[in-house]
């Protein structure tokens, strides 16, 4: 008697592309509010008046590094909806074996395969 094979079920790419585009709507608004708000730091020489500059300094480059993660994102999910486009998608871009649906519904952005990934971050 063989032994039966567990397959996963293949990922609903419908729902997955929908995904991604309304993660790509939510960046991009969230990209646009970070460039709209105003950059204004005060030249104070009280102690006061540098302890407040340099937490405003702080805040805005946590706005910076969180504009480019968003970016960053927004190439990751572009390149996701490329490769669907192509039929590529759920392909791993190192070994180009299956990527597990499992990995795709937590990151449909994801390029690799889990062995991959621990080899080419």
């Amino acid at each position: 008697m063989g032994r039966s094979v567990l397959t996963s079920p293949a990922p609903d790419l419908a729902a997955l592309r929908q995904h991604l585009l309304d993660r790509r709507a939510e960046l991009l608004d969230l990209s646009r509010a970070d460039r709209s708000a105003p950059v204004h730091i005060e030249i104070d020489a009280t102690a006061t008046g540098q302890a407040l500059r340099q937490g405003e300094l702080a805040d805005q480059a946590l706005a910076l590094s969180r504009h480019d993660r968003h970016l960053e994102e927004l190439q990751r999910i572009d390149h996701a909806l490329e490769r669907m486009e192509q039929g590529t998608y759920g392909r791993c871009l190192v070994c180009d074996d299956d990527i597990a649906p499992a990995r795709l519904a937590s990151d449909p952005a994801v390029a690799t395969c889990l062995s991959c990934a621990g080899h080419h971050p």
